[in-house]
């Protein structure tokens, strides 16, 4: 808007400048951006003035100032321009057309405005909350720094939300956003007050005027037609009843007094309460699966403010039994199988302690456990109060720190243990949380309080990675989950000190997939490093973290320091091997590896608790990380290793000391790196270096380098080797096979008995890896005639040849998901075995086949005989060098020709015809994949 006239309409003079447009307005100089006008504030700790050069960089237009500043912009100097910010910020960001109401108190508010949102939500009127959680809102919740944000930040998020649709917002009226005029500008349709009690007497000094600052609701924001929603238990009710009566608001009072919302009865359950309560003269009996009578006056609270917005008590009480407690709110975390609950509390005050205590001894049969703390740099004098009311109400104490900012932590768990005398120190939050958790006996209840939702510890200055609810899932993990590895295995495998309570049930090096309990290994890449995401993994519920470094705002107990990340990966999985008993089976090839793998997989697991490589972790970390992840109690494992270098095989066999392995095929992959074939067939018999030496070598007898492998095995003393294939001396041959589009059925010749073998994948090769499969099963001891059924009953996975029928639009297509990873033999056998299906047209959508060297526009072109002899009717190219090919096909066979896969969209949404068949084929990293997301729907 224009510069003047927004300065003008807040009373700032301008003395006769012409002023630019404003799009914007920032008190924060990071937060500037084109066209904004900076607010520079003097705060507590940082004078604005001095982000003045920020600000003009990040594009302000305008300065504010409460002084003289030097800018190359316009300076306007308003010496009250602390008492602007709010009016400026509600004409930049107006709100005006949503409805708002607050609610006030020291407990309860985040509670009382997240009911207000779900209630609201499920009536089918979009609703938000604001406040010391954030933002939230169905499907969305935005993380906040202060339970009222300061006026720019306020007005901005509450015209974000209008604009994107929301109706109603219920926000948490903090004492220091009522007394700093940080609502300024803004009026409620209804303001609700919860309850008085000591907290922020550190800024407040005294009670009258940490009062007098919660009533500045009733007094300043309410419109004219307002409703003051009054808690009619608390001592000051009465006088703020006079204060809303004096104003001429209509008042909703609630509680055990209450005359509108009147509690009648509260009957505690073992996860919930039942509730009797009168409104408006009728009694109303409800369920509600939330713990603890103080959140049924948050919820009266909550219904109070429905009701000042135009919603009948009728539409809400169905409602009630739905409603879930908000995050950190006596929020149940788990139960142990004595029978013992854990819960999470924000109760960080001496009365929000008693209430949660009082309402959880109700539901408490054995003891009453609490943990707590108290923050520093605080209200004192709530220190001992604390430790009084976890010391009378409560069992079992344990006295930890809460956020120590910069006192020290011991000085301030002495001031709660002063009135505590049953409380057991615990200087290591996370530590106590453990320590509390294990020691519950049966039916006992644990309360952690003092921080709720929150997802740091500040201790001096420094914010670390700590939560509540995640450590205390954690501890929990030992009662629901196998654990993996225990901190003295860790510490033998990298030789370094490990804290006894580490306890890892999962391993992950991205922090995409990590799981709760995840032991996070931060390694080192060409694009990326791991250490980046240290902290978030500890947030995400990592038991700990493998650094090459000290991570700052990470706790030192959740790191483990060693000198090189990559090198603690190979140990582990050295470990890992060692400590196994299991049979482990090594699987390498040109092609057909990953689909010889999961059939050995899954004939294994009918046969014995079998551990394999997930996905296509084949390479130089995805094979340690397999071993790192198996349990020590695994019979079989079946490890896919794959190569693109010489030597590399070699190191992983020298890992991995396979008991059995298979070369599943020699062809025409990584020749980029390769000289010929011979080179990639003796980089593959690298697998035997390592090898058990009274151990299987399962070769495909097939292979023209089979000879070769077979010298190379027995070379290194390798006696027992088995074939597999279509040749006369093949231990399991191929006697013959056909499909009819849908399965593909082998006669198979073995131990001089013939066997009929139907197979839901279409394709010779697919027999035969399916031949390799069962003579593995034979060198490991197994069941292969159970081996055998087995296999009729698998399906090919995703980017392997899986088939499925896809709505595509409004058509119908079969689609064969072979987009993983491609060489010109997988290739041709992939377009053989399109032309066996039946039905529509043939459609192949082929990508370019990568690291195939200089050779790789003549193998590209090589594929020209299969397309045509497999009878596809339309081919489709990704990439420019199967553009090439497409160019040698014939005019009617030739689709389009695309660089990147999203250029076939719309080609493919206007070509394609019912009952089609698309073959989608090529190296992944052509990104095929995201075509098959396309096609199935998946935009």
């Amino acid at each position: 808007m224009n510069g003047n006239a927004l300065l003008e309409h807040v009373g700032i003079k301008i003395n006769g400048l012409n002023l630019p447009e404003i799009v914007g307005i920032a008190i924060r100089a990071s937060d500037v951006r084109q066209g904004f006008a900076f607010m520079a504030l003097k705060g507590l700790k940082q004078d604005g003035a001095d982000f003045i050069p920020e600000a003009e960089k990040n594009g302000a237009v305008l300065i504010l100032a409460e002084r003289e500043v030097s800018a190359s912009v316009p300076v306007i100097v308003v010496p009250d321009l602390k008492e602007k910010v709010a009016a400026l910020a509600t004409v930049v960001y107006p709100s005006d057309k949503m409805v708002k109401v607050a609610v006030t108190g020291t407990n309860g508010k985040t509670s009382t405005v997240f009911y207000v949102q779900q209630l609201l939500n499920k009536l089918g009127i979009s609703a938000a909350s604001l406040g010391t959680v954030g933002v939230d809102r169905p499907n969305q919740h935005q993380v906040g720094q202060m339970t009222t944000p300061d006026a720019v930040t306020l007005n901005k998020t509450l015209h974000e939300l209008q604009n994107d649709g929301v109706r109603v917002v219920a926000l948490e009226a903090s004492s220091h956003g009522l007394e700093q005029g940080r609502l300024g500008g803004i009026t409620f349709q209804a303001g609700a007050f919860t309850n008085l009690t000591q907290d922020h007497l550190d800024y407040h000094k005294t009670m009258d005027a940490y009062f007098s600052a919660k009533s500045k609701l009733f007094t300043d924001y309410l419109n004219e037609t307002a409703v003051a929603v009054l808690n009619a238990d608390d001592p000051v009710f009465d006088k703020l009843k006079a204060i809303a009566e004096n104003q001429q608001k209509k008042i909703i009072s609630y509680g055990w007094k209450g005359t509108d919302f009147k509690l009648v009865k509260q009957t505690p359950l073992e996860n919930g309460q039942d509730v009797i309560f009168r409104c408006f003269e009728k009694e109303y009996h409800v369920h509600l699966n939330i713990v603890g009578d103080f959140q049924v006056m948050n919820l009266f609270a909550a219904l109070g403010l429905c009701l000042g917005v135009g919603v009948s008590v009728e539409e809400l009480i169905p409602l009630l039994a739905e409603l879930k407690a908000p995050v950190g709110r006596v929020e149940w975390m788990g139960d142990l199988p004595n029978g013992a609950s854990v819960f999470v509390d924000y109760a960080h005050t001496p009365d929000a302690v008693e209430r949660v205590l009082l309402s959880l001894r109700n539901h408490t049969k054995g003891r009453l456990v609490c943990l707590l703390g108290c923050g520093g740099n605080r209200d004192t004098t709530k220190r001992p109060l604390m430790g009084e009311a976890a010391n009378r109400l409560a069992d079992v104490v344990y006295v930890t720190d809460d956020n120590p900012r910069y006192e020290k932590p011991a000085d301030i768990r002495k001031a709660v243990l002063s009135a505590c005398p049953k409380g057991i120190e615990i200087d290591n939050r996370e530590e106590a949380i453990h320590r509390a958790v294990a020691g519950l006996q049966e039916n006992d209840v644990l309360v952690v309080a003092g921080k709720g939702h929150e997802v740091g510890q500040i201790i001096q200055g420094i914010t670390y990675a700590m939560d509540d609810r995640m450590e205390v899932r954690l501890a929990l993990l030992k009662y629901q989950k196998e654990v993996l590895w225990s901190a003295a295995e860790l510490s033998l495998a990298l030789s370094v000190p490990v804290s006894d309570r580490i306890v890892v049930y999962g391993v992950s090096i991205d922090t995409r997939t990590l799981a709760l309990g995840d032991m996070f290994i931060a390694l080192k890449g060409e694009k990326m490093d791991g250490h980046d995401f240290v902290k978030k993994a500890v947030e995400l519920g990592a038991s700990v973290c493998i650094v090459d470094h000290l991570v700052d705002e990470v706790p030192v107990d959740k790191q483990i320091v060693v000198s090189d990340t990559f090198i603690a990966l190979e140990n582990l999985a050295r470990f890992a091997r060692m400590r196994s008993s299991a049979k482990i089976i090594g699987v390498t090839g040109s092609s057909g590896k990953t689909t010889t793998k999961e059939m050995i997989a899954s004939c294994l697991a009918e046969q014995g608790k079998t551990h394999a490589t997930s996905g296509n972790l084949n390479n130089q970390i995805g094979v340690p990380l397999t071993l790192v992840r198996m349990p020590s109690d695994t019979q079989y494992a079946v490890i896919e290793m794959g190569m693109n270098h010489t030597g590399e095989l070699m190191k992983l066999s020298g890992i991995v000391h396979p008991d059995v392995s298979i070369i599943t095929s020699i062809g025409m992959a990584h020749r980029e790196f390769f000289a010929d074939e011979t080179a990639v067939a003796r980089a593959k018999s690298e697998i035997f270096d390592f090898q058990n030496r009274q151990g299987t070598v399962v070769l495909n007898r097939d292979c023209s380098f089979f000879t070769f492998l077979k010298q190379v095995a027995e070379q290194q003393n390798i006696q027992h080797i088995l074939s597999f294939g279509e040749h006369k001396q093949a231990d399991m041959r191929l006697i013959s096979a056909d499909t009819d589009g849908v399965t593909t059925k082998a006669t198979i010749l073995w131990n001089e008995k013939t066997i009929e073998l139907a197979l839901h994948f279409i394709g010779v090769h697919f027999v035969k890896d399916a031949l390799g499969a069962l003579l593995v099963i034979q060198a490991i001891g197994g069941d292969v005639e159970r081996a055998l059924s087995v296999l009729e009953k698998i399906y090919p996975q995703a980017g392997r040849g899986q088939l499925s029928e896809v709505l595509f639009g409004n058509k119908k297509i079969d689609l064969i998901d072979d987009a993983y990873n491609a060489n010109p033999s997988s290739m041709m056998a992939s377009l053989t075995a399109l032309g066996y299906r039946q039905g529509g047209r043939k459609i192949a959508i082929l990508g370019d086949m990568l690291e195939l060297g200089a050779e790789a526009l003549d193998m590209h072109l090589s594929l020209l005989p299969a397309i045509l002899q497999s009878g596809v009717d339309k081919v489709y190219t990704v990439g420019p060098i199967m553009a090439k090919l497409l160019e040698k096909l014939p005019t009617e066979k030739q689709g389009r020709a695309v660089s990147v896969p999203e250029e076939l969209f719309p080609v493919l949404e206007t070509e394609l015809s019912e009952k089609d068949i698309v073959l989608v084929k090529s190296s992944h990293g052509t990104g095929l994949y995201r075509l098959i997301h396309f096609l199935k729907g998946c935009k």
